[in-house]
């Protein structure tokens, strides 16, 4: 809700780029779903590499125990 209600004063703004309000924006759910790739979004207090990188938001690619981030916010 506090999204919803005061988004301005939310800390991330990445939901507002891939959802609406309740449901994910079909564009992008179909942008995902095109990708050669299996794709996981993860939660920064789910991020279980932080050895790796601690900084978030971030792109990484997952190919077994290898961890490696492509896309840094910076």
């Amino acid at each position: 809700m506090h999204k919803i209600i005061s988004p301005e004063t939310y800390p991330c703004s990445l939901c507002a780029l891939t959802y609406s309000n309740f449901t994910i924006f079909p564009e992008w759910a179909a942008y995902v779903q095109q990708l050669p790739l299996e794709v996981a979004f993860v939660y920064k207090n789910e991020w279980q590499h932080g050895e790796v990188y601690d900084s978030f938001p971030i792109v990484a690619l997952q190919q077994g125990d290898s961890v490696k981030v492509l896309l840094m916010a910076e």
